[in-house]
């Protein structure tokens, strides 16, 4: 609906209007994953957190001709002086440093000079093991058993759709819990299900090494920033672990890279995922922002230790992707919101 809406509003000519329109607001547009091509049998499919290489390419060429990309740094420094900002900024940040994302979106923010931000959980890259969501997909796709159960209820598993469904779930559920019991959790799955990914699935969720971040951070065009260590949500931790979280992440960073790690961003980000001491034990840790999932625009003045941004996702049509620049899909959210 809302990718046919925008269509409707381009044909009227309304959507770079609305762009121009906006004023002291600048889109901080949230990416995950890109891929060469969709795979209908890839469970994170039914996420959309993967964009397609032709149409990220296609969406950068847009950036670069009709707006201003800057660095994080940037942006945050112009939001912190609380002052009227130009029109047509634009900050591109990647969330949890995957491989692809130097693969396949560097290549091409490189060739048009565009900066962007990745945010690494540091295990991840470290010991080049999963994310446990991704490995919740992995096991609940690759499976030949029909179904699981998980917290007392039995889910099925005998069609892609419900294979979907059922991570949806299994996730939803875990991201309430404490981060030593989704590894658990995870682990008994994993064992029950007993799947073989194939070694092309295995490559989709595979992390950046470090050679490929220094790369990018050497560029001076790329922004290396800490997303915990383990991809915790830390809303569910001790200050303690908390900090360990913080501090660990931003030095690994810090001493594999050669550049400081000045930007953290939230795992999960959601309302429920940080608070007024998370923020506080962020700012003491010695970053100069956080960023959320929660959607929407920085502005000036805004708090840089619970920015908004935009999601891009890879179910979006070019025109979806205006939409989120033009605050079409902001507004229509928080209109589904007041429902």
């Amino acid at each position: 609906m809302y990718s046919l809406i925008c269509k409707l509003m381009s044909r009227m000519h309304l959507l770079t209007l609305s762009s121009g329109l906006l004023q002291n607001k600048i889109p901080v547009l949230m990416y995950h994953g890109i891929a060469e091509h969709h795979n209908s049998d890839d469970l994170s499919e039914f996420l959309h957190m993967n964009v397609l290489q032709d149409e990220f390419a296609r969406q950068m060429e847009y950036l670069h001709k009709n707006y201003t990309v800057i660095s994080l740094s940037e942006a945050v420094q112009l939001i912190e002086k609380n002052a009227k900002l130009p029109r047509r900024l634009v900050v591109i940040t990647f969330d949890d440093g995957y491989r692809n994302n130097y693969k396949l979106a560097w290549p091409i923010c490189r060739e048009l000079d565009l900066p962007f931000t990745i945010y690494v959980a540091t295990d991840f890259v470290e010991k080049q093991s999963l994310l446990w969501g991704d490995r919740l997909a992995l096991a609940l796709q690759f499976t030949e058993k029909q179904s699981i159960t998980f917290l007392e209820k039995c889910y099925s598993l005998r069609s892609h759709s419900e294979r979907s469904n059922t991570l949806w779930q299994i996730l939803a559920c875990m991201k309430g819990l404490h981060a030593d019991q989704v590894e658990g959790m995870i682990s008994d799955i994993e064992l029950e299900l007993r799947a073989s990914p194939d070694s092309e699935a295995l490559e989709r969720y595979r992390a950046c090494s470090w050679q490929d971040l220094k790369e990018m951070s050497d560029s001076d065009l790329v922004e290396i920033g800490a997303h915990t260590m383990g991809h915790k949500i830390i809303a569910r931790l001790s200050d303690r672990d908390i900090r360990k979280e913080l501090i660990g992440s931003k030095k690994i960073i810090e001493t594999m890279t050669g550049a400081r790690c000045g930007h953290f961003c939230y795992p999960n980000g959601k309302p429920d995922d940080f608070n007024d001491q998370c923020q506080r034990l962020v700012r003491e840790a010695g970053f100069d922002s956080a960023s959320t999932t929660i959607e929407g625009f920085a502005g000036a003045g805004d708090n840089c230790y619970a920015l908004k941004r935009l999601g891009v996702y890879g179910h979006y049509n070019f025109e979806a992707f205006l939409g989120v620049l033009g605050g079409i899909h902001t507004a229509l959210t928080g209109l589904r919101g007041r429902v």
